[in-house]
């Protein structure tokens, strides 16, 4: 029997979810902008230069100079911030050998005293009518001498001989000390040093508003005095504020305690220090009339030509002209209207001998020509003969006019 073929069910196609293929992202290359194009068009590569034996050998010591140098650089720097801390630590000490009564202060006079501590710190910082006394340099030194090293418990004789530097940083330290001393009753001694966590930061000391505020002066002189001290320390945002400052430096505790003892005379140097430089000062030396190399000299040397003295002579034109020429080029470099107006009266004395008779005779017979030569200068396309009249007072008269 024949069985036929079950015809065929044809199965409905099921459509099969398409399967996204994850994208691999490529790198962006970034491209060169215009500018980097253009350069590489025109860079070219530097040959390599092969380095002689003696080079490398010099290269390689110039290198280890250079470690050794910055070495011994960090190593001073170190040692200066350590030597900073040191001088504070010091100067505390001194204050604390004076709490326990092991710095006597009476051996600063020459005199028996019978007076306590206290009493004898009044009699150095005050004078009899209750005013502070002007402590300089000459004070500081006795009370170094006399006081310091004995408080150390060593032999004043012969000490600076015999310790010059120990010495050097024991006069350092004496105005501190003093000022530590006139302002103790302001400073805490356990907690006034700032010690830092960090090695590269020097030790600071902390000194209280209450030393320079003169608000809670009842004394009228000490008032006057203390606000007058704070007026040259201090500006305005720095008041009313504890000040931190290191031994040394600027504004540092042994700067403070020199201007804390600051006599009238010395504020009177300062103020002329301001006013007069001191290349004036050496300036004003030289040419005083009475001891001046310059100023008290009336003529060059006078001496016949090709002899000892006309050698003496020239040296003595050139240096003349050195001078001169100096002088000239600091005026014209000087961006100061002064300077000019300085400049320009130098060049009308100059005129002055330039157009004198004599002087132009001198010059007809130097250039061996009559010619007639003329240095007036020339103000609106006029000469204006110099010995007739003020220059400038004859410009701003023309101003007038015009």
């Amino acid at each position: 029997m024949k069985i036929k073929n079950k015809s065929k069910v044809e199965q409905p196609e099921v459509e099969q979810p398409k399967q996204e293929q994850s994208k691999v992202e490529q790198p962006k290359v970034a491209q060169p902008d215009w500018k980097t194009e253009a350069l590489n068009e025109f860079k070219v590569e530097q040959p390599k230069v092969e380095q002689s034996v003696e080079d490398q050998k010099l290269e390689k010591q110039a290198k280890e100079l250079r470690e050794d140098t910055w070495l011994e650089v960090q190593e001073v720097a170190q040692g200066e911030i350590t030597s900073n801390g040191k001088m504070l630590y010091i100067f505390r000490n001194f204050l604390k050998l004076y709490e326990m009564e092991k710095l006597e202060l009476k051996n600063y006079f020459s005199e028996n005293t019978n007076l306590d501590r206290s009493e004898i710190l009044k009699k150095i910082l005050f004078d009899l009518d209750g005013n502070r006394r002007t402590l300089i340099a000459k004070d500081f030194s006795v009370f170094c001498d006399k006081v310091l090293i004995g408080g150390l418990g060593q032999n004043v004789t012969n000490f600076q001989k015999e310790n010059p530097y120990i010495y050097k940083t024991l006069q350092q330290l004496a105005p501190a000390i003093l000022f530590g001393l006139a302002n103790r009753h302001h400073l805490d001694l356990d907690n006034m040093l700032i010690e830092p966590d960090i090695a590269s930061i020097p030790v600071e000391i902390c000194l209280p508003w209450a030393i320079f505020d003169s608000s809670i002066e009842t004394n009228k002189n000490e008032a006057t005095f203390k606000s007058n001290l704070a007026s040259r320390l201090f500006n305005d945002s720095e008041r009313k504020k504890p000040w931190h400052k290191t031994f040394r430096g600027d504004r540092g505790l042994e700067e403070i305690s020199k201007m804390f003892f600051l006599p009238k005379k010395v504020v009177a140097d300062n103020v002329e220090n301001a006013e007069v430089s001191a290349f004036a000062k050496e300036l004003k030396v030289i040419n005083d009339m009475d001891k001046g190399a310059l100023g008290k000299a009336t003529a060059i040397t006078t001496a016949k030509e090709n002899t000892e003295g006309s050698v003496r002579r020239d040296k003595e034109i050139d240096e003349l002209y050195f001078t001169a020429e100096k002088a000239i080029s600091l005026l014209s470099t000087s961006d100061c209207p002064y300077a000019r107006q300085t400049l320009i009266l130098l060049y009308c004395d100059m005129l002055d001998v330039l157009n004198s008779v004599e002087f132009k005779e001198q010059i007809k017979v130097i250039s061996q020509s009559k010619a007639k030569v003329e240095f007036d200068p020339q103000v609106n396309g006029n000469s204006f003969d110099i010995r007739k009249g003020d220059f400038f007072k004859y410009i701003k008269q023309i101003d007038k006019v015009s």
